[in-house]
């Protein structure tokens, strides 16, 4: 799960494993999750906001089958769209 700076990835990661939407501040690192949703096991690298991080993308993406690019559509400054 990629994304800019407060685009909702933790927010989005969290209501599907917790049912729940929670306030979360920003995150800075890489979040490792397993996700059983529906009849399908998804493991999320949550990866952190700082821009220096996005060169990082790519070394998840070996062996996957989906990328969820999060955009926050209340700001569509923040992406070519």
């Amino acid at each position: 799960m990629v994304g800019l700076d407060g685009a909702g990835k933790t927010t989005i990661l969290n209501r599907l494993k917790l049912g729940k939407l929670y306030a979360i501040d920003t995150f800075n690192g890489l979040s490792v999750s397993t996700l059983d949703y529906r009849n399908l096991t998804i493991i999320v690298f949550d990866v952190g906001e700082e821009k220096s991080q996005r060169e990082f993308w790519g070394h998840f993406t070996q062996d996957v089958n989906a990328v969820i690019y999060v955009v926050d559509a209340a700001a569509p400054g923040d992406c070519n769209c």
